[in-house]
């Protein structure tokens, strides 16, 4: 279905239960093509367990994984981020969050204005 993805890249790591919404993974394949490395997805869906697990040592709302909208995007560098970044932004995503390791990217069902923001955690 997907030329660089496996639905399963994007199952909870704790249940393998995987409700990922296939927009999300559209629009990575997209940024894929533009890229000369892999993106290589270290959270996708993630179950209720997995996210009150994951509160317990973060303050953040994590209702795009939850809801299989969201997923973070392993990131070794500066350079490698900006060429992320440049990507998803260029296939149409318009929720990018990004920290030192890792880069979140959400497409959203909700009429909210486009954001960019940075993590310190998670």
């Amino acid at each position: 279905m997907w030329k660089h993805f496996k639905y399963e890249d994007f199952a909870c790591p704790c249940c393998g239960r995987n409700n990922t919404h296939p927009e999300l993974i559209n629009k990575l394949d997209k940024a894929q093509e533009l890229l000369k490395f892999p993106l290589v997805i270290k959270l996708g869906y993630i179950c209720e367990s997995y996210a009150k697990r994951l509160n317990s040592f973060i303050d953040l709302k994590l209702k795009g994984h939850l809801e299989g909208r969201a997923c973070k995007i392993a990131c070794i560098d500066n350079f490698s981020r900006f060429l992320i970044i440049s990507a998803l932004l260029e296939v149409g995503f318009e929720h990018i969050g990004v920290s030192e390791k890792f880069i979140h990217c959400e497409i959203s069902n909700e009429k909210i204005p486009k954001s960019f923001w940075i993590l310190d955690r998670f």
